[in-house]
C-alpha cells in the first residue's frame, strides 16, 4: 500500500513537471515571437 502511493506520488509529480515544462517553453515561444506584449 505505501509502496503503490510512493509510485503514485512519484508519477503525479513527472507529469506535473512535464507540464510545466512544456507551459514554460510555450511561453518562450510567445514571449520571443510576440515582443509587442513586452512592458
Amino acid at each position: 500500500m505505501i509502496f503503490f502511493t510512493v509510485i503514485f506520488k512519484y508519477k503525479i509529480a513527472l507529469f506535473t513537471g512535464v507540464c510545466i515544462e512544456k507551459y514554460i517553453k510555450l511561453f518562450i515561444i510567445i514571449y520571443m515571437t510576440h515582443p509587442i506584449i513586452q512592458y
